[in-house]
């Protein structure tokens, strides 16, 4: 694991406001950490640590400051009995479960909740992913924090404020049988790798799946089922859990059809949300880089489509209404945004806000569309994609998932819009809204069109890079504008022509150049005398050259071209 890698994932959870410290493969701290459980390192603080110690691993302090209480389960320890949330694999073959920290205090415990089970609470620490065990194998997330941290249960903190004998302890005092009599266990069994499944990714179905319902079954089952016999329930619901992720379950029309036959079909105009940009039936992404008011501006769409008025006070709008699920804002900031732009309260705009919906995840996909199907909005705003799904966004097979739970809330008669973000620029030079979307190029294949936002101050720029059902619109600017009672409203200003504008301008600048030398120039030469980009000298050239107002007047010997304006005359076309 290089220092690069090590600086970028610390700063993750840096980022998350997890108090960071550096640690060794024999997992004890670099540093004296003890201060970091009153304060964080800065990012500044953990580049040096990066620089110092190439090889550390990465541990975050456990408690009040981080937010996290960490239950620490050992290879061969039963992780069954806690309920679902952000979950690492250890180096060592065990498991990390992080929780929320409670509001009340809780100290590191040894064996208090469960045989090879610690608790890393207040004044703990615990190593974090991709850190290298000492037996070189690394830590891996199952489930990424980013998804959320479940609360600790009633049952399970009352067991830990308790001080009477650890529950290691209590077990070798009494019976060893599991809690789940013979009857009942197969459906147990059932519900419960059925639930597990639901929150681990697919390729660790087989790792961590089977694993973690073996130890159920060893744990709980009284008597335990067979291995053969729990195979069969293990096999029977990933097959189920499959195709309701890969949408399977339905099944392939094989028939073909002929052109002739297609030729005789009748199918309707296009019908749209909103003109031009949100077609009915589709799926849209609107993407943009951090603060490039993509929400704002799907808040403005919302109030517009739920009025039946211009967006952008441009394109037209059916009326109709619209769902909103909203798992980036807090509902007081989505308050906020509509009074500034003067929406008036409406039933017509409802939300989800901040309800940890994952679009990816069979039962919530239900719930979404029972709910859409009673509300019929014409419109779903999803804010943000990241927020809303349980994949890696790099994968390209977890995006497909996501994609296909998306497509079953699409209608003739809706349109799914969601907003995601921009990578963060690597180099130089301006790569197009398509190229800057973070995550697997999937993301982009699988939506009926894009609209990608570039803000400048309180103007931005909207390109089209996809539409299925029309060719694209042209680019064109918008602003975010005062009124004159006091309110905001975003407002079409017509065609993007800064691109044709700084065009002009280096044509005009190459000419005059041209104009003032007493010889032939080359691209070389133009560049020196004007100090502009090859790429855009080259772009101006050919244009000025199809029109006629420039021409190459000479080659060199190693196909190098001259330019000239068309007075001037040579004898010879080589120098």
């Amino acid at each position: 694991m290089d220092s690069k890698t090590i600086f970028n994932q610390a700063l993750r959870y840096h980022a998350l406001g997890w108090s960071i410290i550096p640690v060794g493969q024999e997992k004890k701290p670099l540093i004296s950490w003890k201060q970091y459980q009153q304060k964080q390192a800065t990012a500044q603080k953990i580049e040096e640590w990066t620089l110092a110690f190439p090889n550390m691993n990465i541990g975050v302090v456990t408690g009040e400051l981080s937010g996290i209480l960490i239950i620490d389960v050992e290879a061969g320890g039963d992780i069954s009995q806690f309920p679902p949330t952000a979950m690492s694999k250890t180096g060592g073959g065990g498991w990390h479960l992080f929780y929320k920290y409670p509001n009340v205090p809780i100290s590191n415990s040894t064996r208090k909740l469960a045989p090879l089970t610690d608790v890393r609470a207040s004044g703990g620490y615990a190593v974090l992913p991709p850190s290298i065990h000492a037996s070189g194998k690394a830590y891996e997330w199952v489930t990424p924090p980013e998804n959320g941290l479940a609360e600790i249960p009633q049952d399970l903190l009352k067991r830990l404020t308790d001080n009477s004998k650890p529950q290691a302890e209590l077990q070798t005092e009494t019976n060893n049988a599991g809690d789940v009599p013979q009857g009942e266990r197969n459906d147990t069994a059932t519900k419960f790798i059925g639930r597990v499944l639901h929150y681990i990714p697919q390729d660790l179905w087989e790792s961590v799946g089977w694993v973690t319902l073996r130890g159920w079954n060893a744990n709980h089952a009284n008597p335990p089922l067979a291995e053969s016999e729990l195979r069969l329930v293990f096999t029977s619901i990933k097959e189920r859990e499959q195709k309701a992720r890969d949408g399977s379950a339905e099944p392939i029309n094989f028939t073909p059809f002929t052109l002739t036959d297609l030729y005789k079909e009748d199918f309707p105009a296009a019908k749209w949300v909103v003109q031009d940009l949100v077609p009915l039936g589709t799926i849209v992404a609107l993407t943009g880089d951090a603060n490039s008011y993509k929400t704002f501006l799907t808040q403005s769409m919302a109030a517009c489509v739920a009025t039946g008025t211009p967006f952008l006070d441009h394109f037209t709008t059916i009326p109709g209404k619209v769902l909103i699920v909203d798992e980036e804002n807090h509902r007081m900031h989505i308050k906020d945004r509509f009074k500034q732009m003067g929406v008036n309260a409406t039933s017509d705009i409802s939300f989800l806000s901040l309800n940890g919906i994952k679009i990816d995840n069979p039962e919530h996909l239900a719930h979404l569309k029972e709910l859409i199907e009673k509300e019929k909005p014409v419109l779903v705003i999803l804010d943000s994609l990241i927020r809303l799904h349980g994949g890696e966004e790099n994968s390209a097979s977890e995006m497909s998932i996501a994609f296909s739970a998306m497509k079953k809330l699409v209608s003739d008669d809706r349109a799914i819009l969601f907003i995601h973000h921009h990578r963060k620029p690597q180099g130089f030079g301006k790569k197009s809204g398509s190229q800057s979307i973070r995550g697997s190029s999937d993301i982009i294949a699988a939506v009926d069109s894009h609209i990608a936002i570039d803000r400048k101050g309180s103007d931005f720029i909207v390109t089209q890079t996809k539409m299925r059902l029309q060719p694209e619109i042209k680019p064109f600017m918008a602003s975010l504008a005062p009124t004159i009672e006091g309110n905001y409203v975003f407002i079409y200003r017509g065609e993007d022509t800064s691109e044709k504008d700084q065009m002009q301008e280096i044509c005009e600048t190459l000419i005059n150049a041209l104009e003032q030398s007493s010889m032939l120039l080359s691209v070389d030469m133009l560049e020196e005398e004007t100090k502009l980009p090859k790429s855009k000298i080259r772009q101006a050239l050919k244009e000025l050259v199809k029109s006629g107002d420039v021409i190459i007047a000479a080659v060199g010997p190693h196909g190098e071209h001259f330019f000239g304006l068309p007075q001037a005359r040579l004898d010879s076309g080589t120098i």
